[in-house]
């Protein structure tokens, strides 16, 4: 894909390359104040300073809906960030994955993989309770997405061409 811009409308896109960009999202998260809730952010006031808001991708379609994002699965994330502005404010929101905040949130607010979490394989259309109640488990859905990882996954399938979507 190229861009239909004249020449040198397009600006200096340097900074997304990964050895600057990685160092700058990790000054703009370092510097950014952790919002208590989307509502919060309403009538702040903006600045050039990101506010930190924890979400988890079960309440994406909600957040989405109030920043005026695409409400399906989180698009244009980094490792669990997204970047946005709130619509009335316009206040910078950086959107916070708590199962993939670790270093960018306080750890009171990470969800982590329990490390006696046991993931089970099943058949096609068995769901989680199914499969666990079968082995005398308790389905905890909140560790569901910990399960999508190639190391997980290698655990209970062949994966004969690799772990493509990650």
């Amino acid at each position: 894909a190229f861009s239909k811009l004249p020449n040198g409308e397009l600006h200096d896109v340097s900074y997304l390359l990964r050895d600057r960009y990685e160092p700058y999202m990790q000054k703009v998260l370092q510097d950014a104040q952790m919002a208590p809730n989307l509502e919060s952010l309403r009538y702040a006031s903006p600045s050039q300073q990101y506010h930190k808001l924890p979400y988890v991708r079960e309440d994406f379609a909600t957040i989405a809906k109030k920043l005026q994002l695409y409400p399906g699965q989180p698009r244009g994330s980094r490792r669990g960030v997204i970047l946005s502005r709130h619509p009335q404010s316009q206040v910078l929101v950086a959107l916070v994955d708590r199962r993939q905040g670790k270093g960018l949130l306080p750890d009171s607010e990470l969800w982590s993989l329990d490390p006696g979490h046991v993931f089970r394989s099943g058949k096609p259309n068995q769901s989680c309770r199914q499969i666990c109640s079968e082995a005398a488990l308790r389905c905890v859905e909140q560790q569901l997405e910990f399960g999508n990882s190639c190391e997980i996954l290698r655990q209970h399938f062949k994966c004969e061409n690799g772990c493509g979507h990650q």
